[in-house]
């Protein structure tokens, strides 16, 4: 029994990905199986956010060594941009969490969130360690070290730094080093044996200074694709980062070894990892590399299911031979203990493989409500044979937790094609609304595994077989602001999406009923489960609103079902200036800035192309990373409307991006993570910028988020070009560089201006209404 729930338990910590049906998908499974069993290696990759990891590296390890693959993340990733829509820093963090589930099961591992919040880019290690406390940070990886128990561990780069080492990598680089040594440590200082102590084989890290390289052009068997293919087409689950995830991905990372410390360097990053068995489990070890010969070569000659019978035969007998020895469990060493629990797991999976075993099922629901009910239905179990028991088994079926048929029975005869109720258990931590919700959770959203056992009395057919169905929990009602911050100012709107997580209709209005002021939603149905409507409030103010930031709730009849931001603060604007923008649509930022200030405006199609004199316009706004679309195709334009007159400005741009075609000759870019948000402004204060239409002071500065711009400049020499604005990052880096061109000019602004356009920021507001006046 124990040995049986040894096995569940590491079943349940590491997804199973279901089989095909076809012999080449039979051939490959069989394969992948057989490559995981065999292997023994488990790798740990740590990077800063999600969509920051090596996907490439982490293929070659997956689909060329069969290891298992933690993909575990310090932050969330809040602090990003999505490229699909506008979103707060809590819907962000949402959809990187779900995308890197997304990846991470690509991968056949899991997926680990740190939480740690994610405050952007930092000026030194002393930022980071106020909101990453060192001792923290190294008891969470040494806490995550010890329960997945890595052979090898990658420390993935920061992405968005070029040329240097940014703090916050540096921070995490140094908790990684103290973690590790940590939890190698056998003794506690009182002399005793730590139970779970354990010594990583390698750590490697991605830097510029590394010479290790993964061989990311070679194939996996059996498959036409290379491992750095397999890795960006792994990366499109991070649709929210498709501007900067393909470009990340295409690249070979060089690694360097940061532990153990050795004089004698590998010719791969990978080489003798993991390391040589203990001998009391070598012969063990010979019969495991005797039985994946055998289906490695039974797959290259076409044979697997030919071979089937010697197989099965071969790997059960192996399986007792496990059992034997775990069952002196007290006597191995922790390495020794985890090669025998990954051998029976990947034993098992083999078998399964083997044997052709299918799962195909239907669940009802997979967003649930405390105490509510779904239904699951196993359509079929292909591979199943006629005689023997065969049952159902759902491990978190119990008295406090999950019910099943209404009972806490959690193992029942299986009826293919007959529904299974289960009933949610009635504790729950939320995954949603997506602002908040899930977040301090290490996985994303909740597993729900069911396992599928067959008996017969010879083990050789007798199988149990894991299937995974990622579950979120909700409240019955989600009402979520898609513009969480708004201006109190005429013409305002706040949208907001509605969702019924519940089995119940509902027919209500949203609204807003407060001291500040009132809006009426239009009346919605929502009749069934999951079943959302967005919803656009025009906002009417009461006068005499004092300058501030306000909380205002949401109503729906008498109960408050959720609150939005409102400032209130002045800025003027030249509301006259004929003003057109490039962008990404009508919903970005920038646009929506220009209808909260009341410029005149009009958004610029990017396909197409203009003359020098593009209907009147005197100002062109380039918007924040909208080069990165590649869609704009009229920049050879650009020179003529400037001469004649015009001014370009030019938002903040990808780095790699505007460095392949720059707009400016002479002005290259490097993004980078050390300029936060506190970074000081040096400002020519008699500049016209500063000045009108309105007067900028310090305080227009403060509280900004995240950062205070994405990338450093630097200027060629030779090149005129003024700078009204420099940023203190130990050296002076220009934020605004000017270029006088014929009775125009051209502007960059090198500020991260849309978070804080975003966040309603009255010195941000101000400043842009300055630089469209300019």
């Amino acid at each position: 029994m124990r040995l049986a729930l040894i096995a569940l338990v590491l079943l349940i910590c590491f997804p199973v990905q279901s089989s095909a049906n076809g012999p080449e998908e039979y051939r490959n499974e069989v394969y992948a199986r057989g490559l995981v069993a065999q292997s023994r290696m488990t790798v740990l990759s740590l990077a800063l956010q999600p969509g920051f990891e090596d996907l490439a590296a982490l293929s070659y390890l997956r689909f060329g060594r069969g290891a298992k693959i933690v993909n575990a993340f310090v932050t969330n990733g809040e602090s990003g941009d999505n490229d699909l829509m506008v979103q707060g820093p809590g819907e962000i963090a949402f959809q990187r969490r779900g995308e890197a589930f997304k990846a991470s099961a690509a991968l056949h591992g899991v997926e680990y969130f740190l939480n740690f919040p994610d405050f952007g880019s930092a000026r030194d290690t002393a930022f980071v360690n106020g909101y990453w406390p060192p001792d923290t940070l190294e008891a969470k990886l040494r806490e995550l070290i010890e329960s997945t128990r890595p052979d090898l561990i990658l420390l993935a780069p920061d992405r968005q730094e070029e040329g240097g080492e940014a703090p916050r990598w540096v921070a995490l680089r140094s908790a990684l080093g103290k973690a590790v040594r940590a939890a190698a440590q056998k003794k506690t200082a009182s002399g005793f044996v730590r139970p779970r102590y354990w010594e990583v084989g390698r750590v490697l890290t991605a830097s510029s200074r590394g010479s290790l390289l993964f061989p990311l052009d070679r194939k996996p068997e059996f498959d036409s694709r290379t491992y750095r293919t397999i890795g960006v087409g792994i990366g499109t689950s991070y649709e929210s980062m498709k501007r900067s995830i393909l470009r990340w991905q295409q690249g070979a990372l060089s690694y360097s070894i940061d532990f153990p410390s050795t004089a004698n360097s590998p010719k791969t990053p990978d080489a003798g990892i993991p390391g040589r068995l203990a001998k009391s489990l070598q012969g063990l070890g010979r019969e495991m590399d005797g039985l994946w010969n055998q289906v490695l070569t039974a797959a290259r000659k076409g044979a697997v299911a030919r071979t089937k019978p010697a197989t099965l035969k071969r790997l059960v007998r192996i399986m007792d031979s496990i059992d034997v020895r775990l069952s002196g469990w007290n006597f191995f060493a922790n390495h020794d203990r985890k090669t025998l629990l990954h051998w029976k797991e990947g034993l098992e999976e083999l078998r399964n493989a083997v044997v052709g075993v299918f799962v195909r099922y239907t669940i009802r629901d997979t967003v649930l409500l405390a105490r509510q009910l779904t239904t699951i239905r196993v359509d079929s179990v292909i591979g199943l044979p006629s005689d023997g028991i065969t049952e159902i088994f759902f491990p978190d079926v119990g008295p406090t937790r999950w019910f099943l048929n209404e009972g806490t029975e959690p193992k029942v005869p299986l009826a293919v094609g007959s529904e299974y109720r289960l009933i949610s258990p009635g504790q729950i931590d939320l995954d949603l609304p997506a602002s908040y919700g899930g977040r301090m959770k290490n996985r994303h959203g909740y597993s729900l595994e069911f396992f599928i056992l067959h008996q017969k009395k010879s083990r050789v057919e007798s199988f149990f077989k894991k299937v995974s169905q990622r579950m979120l929990f909700a409240p019955k009602l989600t009402v979520e602001p898609l513009t969480p911050i708004v201006r109190i100012a005429p013409r305002e709107r706040l949208v907001c999406k509605i969702t019924n997580h519940s089995n119940d209709g509902l027919l209500e209005r949203l609204m807003v009923r407060d001291s500040l002021g009132t809006a009426d939603g239009g009346e919605f149905r929502l009749n069934k489960k999951e079943a959302s409507v967005v919803d656009t409030l025009s906002l009417n103010w009461n006068e005499a609103i004092p300058v501030g930031t306000y909380r205002v709730p949401l109503h729906i009849g008498e109960s408050v079902v959720g609150y939005f931001g409102a400032r209130k603060f002045d800025v003027s604007v030249d509301s006259v200036r004929p003003i057109g923008i490039l962008s990404s649509g009508k919903t970005s930022v920038a646009v929506q800035t220009f209808r909260r200030l009341g410029v005149n405006h009009r958004i610029l199609n990017p396909d197409g192309r203009f003359p020098g004199d593009p209907g009147g316009l005197r100002t062109i706004v380039i918007d924040e990373r909208v080069l990165g679309l590649g869609a704009v195709d009229s920049l050879h334009s650009f020179k003529e409307f400037v001469e004649r007159g015009g001014t370009l400005l030019i938002l903040s741009q990808d780095a790699d991006v505007w460095n392949r075609e720059p707009l400016i000759e002479g002005v290259s870019l490097s993004a980078t993570a050390s300029l936060d948000a506190q970074t000081d402004v040096l400002a020519d204060t008699l500049h016209r910028i500063w000045l009108e239409p309105n007067r900028l002071e310090e305080t227009d500065w403060e509280e900004w988020l995240f950062s205070r711009a994405p990338n450093k400049i630097t200027i060629g020499s030779g090149h005129n070009v003024m700078t009204p604005l420099m940023l203190s990052g130990g050296t002076q880096i220009p934020g605004i560089v000017v270029v006088p061109r014929g009775e125009g000019k051209w502007i960059y602004v090198n500020l991260n201006l849309g978070k804080q356009l975003e966040n309603i920021h009255p010195g941000a507001f101000r400043f842009l209404a300055n630089l469209l006046a300019y």
